[in-house]
C-alpha cells in the first residue's frame, strides 16, 4: 500500500495498518456480500494525521472508508451501528463507513467526496472499481458542495458544545481547525478551482493570500489561522493542540459563507441570515442539488423528494447562523429554530436542549 501520511516512518505506518486491518475485519464480520473497501480522506490521500499517546501512534479524528456493495439499504444499519464501534475501540472520534452501490459507479455525479473518491482513495480489499467511475473536472464541482463543506463545519464547531465532547480540548481544536481549511478550501475553490490534495490546496490558498486574491475579506490573522490550520493538518505530530479566538472563527465563518452564497445566487448577502435565505430560494427546486441527496432518499426509502430535500436544507442552510449566534438566549433559541425547523417532527423531541440546531444537523446530514 502507498504511503498513508506525510511521515516516512515505519512505526507509523505499522500502527494506522493495524487500525485499517480492525476495521476491515469488522466489516467482513457482517457476512454480506461488497466488491471492494476503499480508504477515502485524508488518509486516502497519503495525507493522514496521527498523533503519538504514549504507546502507538492514532489517527487524529477520524478514518472515511467506502463499501462498495450490490445493495446498500440492506447493509446501511449495521455499518452505522459497527462505525460507532470501531470509533470507540480504536480511539478516534469517528469512523466514517459509507456505502456506494457498483452500479450506481458510472453515475456518479461530481460532488467532492465522489471526486476524492476517483483520484484520492487506496483500495483496501477486494476488485478496484475505479474505472467505472466517470472522468471528473474539478470545475465540474457544483458550488453546493462548498456551501455544505461550510455549514458541515459551522456544525462541527456547534458540536463541540455536545456533552458528550465538552471534556475534551483536542475535539474542540480539531473542529476549529477543520473550520480554518474550510475556509481556505472554499477560498481555493472561488479562486482557482478544487483539487484533491490538501497540499495543492495550501499552495493555492498562500498564493492567493500574497497576491490579494482572495475571493473574500479576512483579516491577517485570520489568514494566518487558516496557514496554519493546513500546515498542523498535513504535519501532525504538534503537542499544542490548535488554537483560535472564538470570535475571529466566527467571523470567518460569516464571510466565507456570504461569499459563496453571491457565488451561487448572484445576490449580494452580508449577513448569515441574509445568505441562508438566498440559499434556501436558490436551492428550493434546484434539480441537480436533488441529484446529490438521491442515495440518502434511497436508503431511508422516503416517498416524498421534496419535502426531506427541503429539511435537509434548512437544517443544513442555518448552522452558520446558529454558530454565529451561539450566545443567544433560551427564547431566542426557541424562536429561531421554530422560525425554521416548525415542519420537522423530530424537533419537539429536543424541546428542551440547548443543542438543537445541531442535533437536527445530526440527524438529517452527519
Amino acid at each position: 500500500m502507498s504511503k498513508l501520511t506525510l511521515h516516512n516512518q515505519d512505526d507509523i505506518d505499522r500502527d494506522i495498518r493495524q487500525d485499517l486491518d480492525h476495521i476491515i475485519n469488522g466489516i467482513a464480520s457482517g457476512n454480506f456480500e461488497y466488491s471492494s473497501i476503499y480508504l477515502i480522506g485524508a488518509f486516502g490521500r497519503g495525507e493522514g494525521t496521527v498523533q503519538f499517546d504514549g504507546k502507538r501512534w492514532r489517527a487524529v479524528n477520524d478514518y472515511d472508508l467506502l463499501v462498495i456493495a450490490p445493495s446498500c439499504p440492506k447493509i446501511g444499519p449495521f455499518l452505522k451501528t459497527l462505525s460507532s464501534k470501531l470509533a470507540q475501540s480504536l480511539k478516534v472520534d469517528f469512523v466514517d463507513l459509507g456505502c456506494v452501490q457498483r452500479e450506481s459507479l458510472p453515475y456518479l455525479e461530481c460532488t467532492i467526496q465522489n471526486y476524492d473518491f476517483k483520484y484520492g482513495s487506496k483500495l483496501l480489499a477486494g476488485e478496484d472499481v475505479l474505472s467505472e467511475i466517470p472522468q471528473f473536472r474539478p470545475e465540474a464541482i457544483a458550488p453546493y458542495e462548498i456551501v455544505r463543506l461550510i455549514c458541515n463545519r459551522a456544525a462541527g464547531l456547534l458540536s463541540a458544545y455536545l456533552p458528550d465532547n465538552t471534556g475534551s480540548p483536542h475535539y474542540y481544536a480539531n473542529q476549529c481547525m477543520k473550520a480554518c481549511i474550510a475556509v481556505g478550501d472554499a477560498a481555493v475553490y472561488l479562486g482557482r478551482g478544487y483539487h484533491h490534495l490538501y497540499e495543492t490546496r495550501l499552495e493555492m490558498f498562500c498564493s492567493l493570500a500574497a497576491n490579494d486574491g482572495l475571493p473574500f475579506s479576512l483579516p491577517p490573522k485570520a489568514i494566518d489561522a487558516v496557514i496554519e490550520a493546513y500546515k498542523r493538518k498535513l504535519e501532525g505530530l504538534h503537542s499544542v493542540p490548535f488554537s483560535i479566538d472564538e470570535v475571529l472563527m466566527k467571523i470567518m465563518i460569516g464571510e466565507v459563507y456570504c461569499a459563496i452564497t453571491r457565488h451561487c445566487t448572484d445576490k449580494l448577502t452580508y449577513t448569515v441570515v441574509q445568505a441562508e435565505r438566498e440559499l434556501l430560494i436558490h436551492f428550493k427546486n434546484n434539480e441537480s442539488c436533488k441529484n446529490i441527496i438521491n442515495k440518502l432518499i434511497e436508503i431511508l426509502r422516503l416517498k416524498s423528494i421534496y419535502n426531506i430535500f427541503e429539511i435537509k436544507n434548512r437544517t443544513l442552510f442555518a448552522q452558520p447562523f446558529f454558530y454565529c449566534h451561539s450566545s443567544l438566549s433560551k427564547t431566542q433559541l426557541l424562536k429561531e429554530v421554530f422560525q425554521r425547523f416548525w415542519m420537522i417532527p423530530q424537533v419537539f423531541r429536543y424541546i428542551n436542549s440547548p443543542h438543537i440546531p445541531v442535533i437536527m444537523w445530526s440527524r438529517f446530514h452527519h
